[in-house]
């Protein structure tokens, strides 16, 4: 369903940098520059089964037998047993047949349920293994653009400046309520200095910044997982705690994975910002046969960083299965609110890490013949082990 559109559209520009009555031609100061930007919108269609209206309100008729975990007994061979619920339905208000619950259906379970799946949009037994289909295209912008300005300082000086920058951004979902959200910017500034103090001296210096901001997160608007706030509304927000961004939190939805059911999955990911800082100084000197070359860089590097890691719940069909067979349904036992297992990770996962490098080196090209150069160097490098500003690690020697 849906066409695939693309646009792609840009524009260059360049010339002598002038200001009339300020900077006139003659100064000799050159820009040029770019700008590109795409849109693509691609249609996705992806299907999926989702629950339907009588599985939401607890009839599961159309369903594999449900038997009911609250009813276990052990007959005398030593095997269990379990009651079946009255005609595979799962009572939605209060019961004794759970007992000692008060209720069979779990109440953050059904809000998660009721808030996370959409109802089902296709005519039954019209794709096999599916109720539910996602139009909604996957959309994927950009935008690129860079400019660099060249002058220079009278017969011994070169020099330039150069910004360049990218932002990436696109959205993806199969269920309307989670879907994928990446926002990728990446900036690169470069600024160079070249001054030939004689005909056998050079000094190069450079200054280098790269700026990287990588962001995938799931949810809706404000972080928020579901409509409004599912992971609040289902009283499990205490359970499973936050997301630490660099300045914003995000509710931390685990991913929860239903046999058969579209999964609820997610992995929120930060990656930034990331700076990497550079200075380097270059020089070259001529001596009669000997061309020398040295210099070195110090690089810093500081960068924030997070992964929503491994919380998870899962469901199975176990939980309300009766020992002996394949009975049971994976949605059943998540309606109940017993897992089959879970993880979690608690506590701030985050990390704001620094460090820095250095480097020397030496070189020495020895035109000894028209026919033969000798060149010989020595280089060091030192990368000192990157510190965890937040105190959650020590070091990360890398």
């Amino acid at each position: 369903v849906g066409a695939f559109r693309g646009n792609q559209f840009g524009a260059t520009f360049g010339g002598p940098l002038s200001f009339p009555h300020v900077l006139p031609k003659s100064k000799a100061w050159y820009i040029f520059g770019y700008y590109e930007g795409i849109r693509f919108r691609t249609p996705s269609n992806v299907n999926s089964l989702v629950p339907t209206t009588a599985e939401m309100g607890g009839d599961f008729s159309a369903d594999p037998p449900i038997y009911n975990p609250y009813t276990t007994t052990t007959v005398p061979d030593g095997s269990q047993v379990r009651q079946q619920f009255p005609n595979n339905q799962i009572p939605m208000g209060p019961t004794n047949l759970c007992a000692p619950q008060p209720t069979c259906v779990n109440a953050s379970a059904l809000t998660i349920l009721t808030e996370m799946y959409p109802a089902p949009n296709l005519p039954a037994g019209a794709v096999p293994g599916s109720n539910y289909v996602d139009t909604e295209p996957t959309v994927q912008d950009g935008d690129q653009w860079s400019a660099r300005i060249d002058h220079q300082f009278g017969s011994k000086d070169n020099s330039y400046f150069r910004y360049s920058d990218s932002l990436d951004t696109s959205s993806t979902q199969s269920l309307p309520t989670l879907p994928t959200n990446s926002r990728n910017r990446y900036t690169n500034v470069a600024v160079s200095e070249t001054h030939a103090s004689s005909a056998t001296l050079l000094f190069t210096t450079r200054f280098g910044m790269q700026r990287i901001n990588e962001q995938s997160l799931n949810g809706g608007p404000g972080g928020g997982i579901g409509p409004v706030n599912t992971l609040k509304n289902s009283g499990l927000l205490a359970a499973f705690g936050q997301f630490q961004g660099n300045g914003t939190n995000y509710d931390l939805m685990p991913s929860i994975d239903t046999p058969g059911l579209a999964g609820l999955d997610t992995n929120n990911q930060i990656n930034g910002p990331e700076y990497y800082m550079q200075w380097t100084e270059d020089i070259q000197k001529i001596v009669g046969k000997h061309q020398f070359a040295f210099g070195g860089r110090v690089m810093r590097t500081q960068f924030f960083t997070n992964t929503s890691a491994t919380s998870d719940i899962e469901f199975s069909s176990a939980q309300t299965g009766n020992f002996t067979g394949n009975a049971g349904y994976s949605l059943a036992s998540f309606l109940l609110g017993l897992p089959n297992g879970a993880d979690r990770v608690g506590g701030d996962t985050s990390a704001y890490m620094h460090g820095n490098a250095y480097s020397l080196y030496l070189q020495d090209m020895i035109h000894l013949t028209g026919k033969l150069t000798v060149n010989l160097g020595l280089r060091w490098d030192y990368a000192s082990p990157l510190i965890n500003d937040s105190g959650s690690g020590t070091f990360v020697w890398e």
